[in-house]
């Protein structure tokens, strides 16, 4: 499919309240650039063309984070390695990295992804109430992985400002979890509220959901929670 036609069933789906969905094994450029028109698009029928840069950067880190997961999964399948085994898992992710890297295996790696059945989608919900982005990948996440992402989001929700947070974190720009706390500060810089922003383990898998009221009748999917007792 080319561009036009992408744009042409876009504009169709945000004619009819459609959900606009896109499934990939892979986030290269292509769909990178699908990602960004959908995004612009709801916006402006919203008229809310000013989140576009925000929202655009959140729902491409989080679908790059969801393949990098899942080429966590096929890298430990090729070795023979327990992923869910804490010894496997130290083992294989002392050379994961070097390795995914490499062009040779990004280029392999959508194939061996269809191959395994693994696949990330992003789901876009939108009406005049608001708009909720979904990315999910079909792989549970790890336990050892959610509970580093509960700490970096616990930390990030209370800086007010990248600035601030770049101060004291300095040493971990380049550390894993850092693009959770990003998106959170972005959120943020948006007055949006960063307690819709949540990654967590559903029966669909891994997903990852930000929710952006347009009016005070958006109704969030995020379970309330109980009074205490």
């Amino acid at each position: 499919m080319n561009y036009f036609e992408i744009e042409k069933n876009l504009q169709v789906a945000l004619d009819d309240g459609q959900k606009i969905e896109i499934i990939s094994f892979r986030v290269d450029e292509a769909v990178e650039k699908q990602l960004l028109l959908t995004v612009e698009k709801i916006l402006e029928r919203y008229s809310r063309a000013h989140l576009k840069d925000a929202l655009f950067s959140c729902a491409l880190e989080l679908a790059t984070n969801a393949t990098k997961a899942n080429m966590k999964h096929v890298y430990f399948t090729e070795r023979g390695l327990d992923i869910d085994k804490p010894e496997d898992y130290e083992k294989g992710m002392a050379g994961f990295k070097d390795v995914v890297l490499t062009r040779p295996w990004l280029e392999a790696y959508a194939e061996k992804a269809r191959s395994l059945g693994l696949h990330v989608q992003m789901i876009f919900t939108h009406t005049d109430d608001g708009l909720r982005i979904e990315i999910i990948n079909n792989r549970p996440i790890l336990a050892q992985d959610e509970e580093r992402i509960r700490e970096k989001f616990q930390k990030a929700m209370t800086y007010d400002s990248l600035h601030e947070y770049f101060l004291d974190h300095a040493d971990q720009t380049e550390g894993e979890g850092l693009g959770f706390a990003l998106n959170i500060l972005l959120l943020k810089g948006e007055n949006l509220d960063a307690t819709l922003f949540r990654i967590g383990r559903e029966e669909r898998g891994t997903i990852a959901r930000i929710e952006v009221p347009f009016t005070d009748k958006f109704v969030s999917v995020r379970p309330k929670e109980k009074p205490d007792a």
